[in-house]
């Protein structure tokens, strides 16, 4: 079976396929909800929106179900959410509460109910962009004749595809030193009006919410660049930093003179069937 489990708001991961939890196929996780509204021959209104599930579990080990009940109180009271993982796929989640049945010494059922808060799954992907200098991929070629200069390929990739059938959010880690750093993903230019220092580096994330700009000093202090991340005329307009990448395959383009990570969501309204 897949991997799955419950990482609270503070990290802690409580397995539900595990050596003393079991949730099988989780069937309680596969569906696949839209929100919407009917009016008169057409629906309106169409989003995703947190919907709520029953999930079936089996502990053997009733020190694992307190924690779980624990950390899953935890995330309520404080209105922070944990986030559930199935494979490669997550989601944003609470646990909201727990229905026991076939009580044993030692073991019993749980009926999880689970509010889902993104309405779909998410699977991260990524790929490193290297200074053109650091870079391990390039060879520097010297021309046979002595030419005052080298040749080298361009470093990284130069295209990324995007497998959601909608635009997907993304998130870039920009790394010092660094002034004004920006890359072009498909028809958008996401730029920060900065300088970073070198060792340090910034994280924008589309993917969050509220969305976060934060730079991070080489002495590991964190400080809010919001501010920073250029907006254009917001989406659609071409420079928006929290632009999310179009579905298909789409070209990158960066100077080159600075590292930066590119990762973007793979977003599915239901698990994939397989796992």
């Amino acid at each position: 079976m897949p991997n799955c489990y419950y990482e609270s708001s503070k990290g802690e991961i409580v397995q539900l396929n595990g050596p003393t939890t079991w949730i099988g196929t989780g069937e309680g996780l596969r569906g696949n909800a839209w929100a919407y509204s009917l009016g008169s021959r057409n629906a309106t209104g169409i989003t995703r929106e947190a919907y709520k599930v029953s999930l079936t579990a089996w502990f053997k080990d009733e020190a694992e179900s307190n924690r779980l009940n624990t950390v899953a109180d935890y995330d309520m009271y404080y209105k922070t959410p944990g986030t559930i993982h199935y494979g490669d796929w997550f989601q944003r989640a609470f646990i909201s509460g727990t229905d026991a049945s076939c009580i044993t010494k030692g073991s019993h059922s749980e009926t999880l109910e689970v509010l889902l808060l993104d309405g779909q799954w998410g699977k991260w992907n990524n790929i490193t962009l290297w200074p053109t200098q650091d870079d391990p991929d390039v060879e520097y070629l010297d021309l046979p004749t002595d030419a005052p200069f080298d040749l080298m390929p361009p470093s990284g990739a130069n295209s990324i595809t995007n497998e959601s059938s909608i635009p997907s959010p993304m998130r870039f880690i920009f790394y010092g030193p660094a002034v004004n750093p920006y890359i072009l993903v498909g028809e958008n230019r996401y730029e920060l009006n900065l300088t970073i220092p070198t060792g340090a580096y910034v994280i924008v994330d589309g993917s969050t919410w509220p969305r976060t700009i934060t730079m991070v000093s080489a002495s590991g202090d964190t400080v809010d660049a919001f501010s920073s991340g250029t907006r254009g005329n917001g989406e659609g307009s071409g420079s928006y930093i929290f632009e999310p990448i179009q579905p298909g395959h789409q070209k990158i383009q960066w100077s080159g003179s600075f590292g930066v990570d590119v990762a973007w969501l793979t977003l599915k309204g239901a698990l994939p069937w397989g796992l």
